[in-house]
């Protein structure tokens, strides 16, 4: 807390503890709301654009523009211009303002041309795939602004981050429901993987659900991964993003799959215990490697334990044992990536 907020990066004012955290709560605001529609849409299926979820999202929304809004006016009225006038980290979230609220314009149009999506096609909308955008770049205003700052200083002064951090990775995993194996049905998990083995099409399911595991292998690591370029990782940051892919679980599905849900939780408690332990960061690779590829094997063999044991394992092995280790592979792929080398700098 005690940053002042008049100190300035490369001209531009750099905000303190308190404008982050108040950011990244305005945007969580905005994301209840999300959520809530999310829900409501499985729930109780059509609505109207007037829904009591929509005014949760949308005064998140007013309240949000109006917070950084007033951040950017202050300086333009001291004789700032364009950029200077941003405090630092805010830029792409001010962008993303802009575009929620156009897009927002656009799905009103949209539903009342074409009417209210009725269920999968929600995740295919213009509006809706260009607002979920503009709520990712605004999440990411704290996670900018304190990324070069307060690193390895507990989860006090990290709070902001790990917060912006959560409310970007929401809308992802939403809008990638048809790639999130979580949400599958632990029923047609087991079927998927026990039909017979050729490349016909009746493998499709199968298919469909490992790249699901793929897709979701990247959305639970890849943001852990991220954050280990900055330093070591702010502990919290696991359980928050595996917390985050349960509420999106219980948007998308209700109450069903309750012990999936717990899985998921589980799994994140594992993986904040192998980051506390692995400590993995730009500057130790092989940690960061073998930390990827543990906290892959142990997410998956956690929540395939709780789809399988309560129906019956897949009867196909290859299937049910060879999985987890594909998400090995993808997840030291990702870690290697992450942990490259930065090109030499020209002279």
């Amino acid at each position: 807390m005690g940053e002042r907020r008049v100190a300035r990066i490369g001209g531009r004012i750099l905000p303190s503890y308190r404008f982050d955290l108040i950011s990244a709560l305005l945007g969580l605001w905005m994301f209840v709301g999300l959520l809530l529609d999310a829900w409501a849409h499985s729930i109780y299926g059509v609505e109207s654009f007037f829904t009591a979820w929509h005014a949760v999202l949308y005064t998140g929304f007013l309240a949000t523009s109006a917070w950084l809004g007033w951040a950017v006016l202050q300086p333009m009225l001291a004789g700032a211009r364009g950029l200077q006038a941003v405090p630092y980290g805010y830029a792409l979230a001010v962008a993303g303002l802009v575009l929620f609220g156009v897009c927002a314009v656009a799905d009103l149009v949209w539903h009342e041309i074409f009417g209210i999506e009725n269920g999968f096609d929600v995740l295919f909308s213009p509006s809706h795939l260009g607002l979920i955008t503009g709520g990712v770049l605004i999440g990411t205003g704290p996670v900018r602004s304190r990324w070069g700052r307060g690193v390895g200083r507990g989860l006090r002064v990290e709070f902001p981050l790990l917060l912006g951090l959560t409310l970007s990775v929401m809308p992802v995993f939403m809008f990638l429901e048809y790639g999130d194996a979580l949400v599958w049905d632990p029923r047609a998990v087991v079927e998927v993987l026990s039909v017979r083995p050729d490349f016909g099409p009746n493998t499709r399911g199968t298919s469909a659900f490992s790249a699901a595991v793929v897709i979701t292998t990247l959305m639970l690591l890849g943001p852990l991964l991220m954050l280990s370029r900055r330093g070591p990782v702010p502990p919290g940051a696991a359980v928050g993003v595996y917390a985050t892919a349960t509420l999106v679980q219980v948007s998308v599905t209700g109450a069903a799959f309750p012990h999936v849900k717990i899985a998921t939780v589980v799994a994140g408690v594992l993986v904040e215990v192998l980051l506390y332990w692995c400590r993995p960061t730009y500057l130790r690779p092989h940690a960061t490697v073998g930390f990827a590829a543990a906290a892959a094997l142990g997410t998956w063999v956690v929540v395939f334990a709780a789809m399988y044991v309560p129906e019956r394992f897949p009867r196909v092995p290859e299937y049910w044992a060879g999985l987890p280790f594909i998400a090995v592979a993808v997840a030291v792929l990702l870690a290697l990536l992450v942990t490259a080398p930065s090109p030499p700098r020209r002279r």
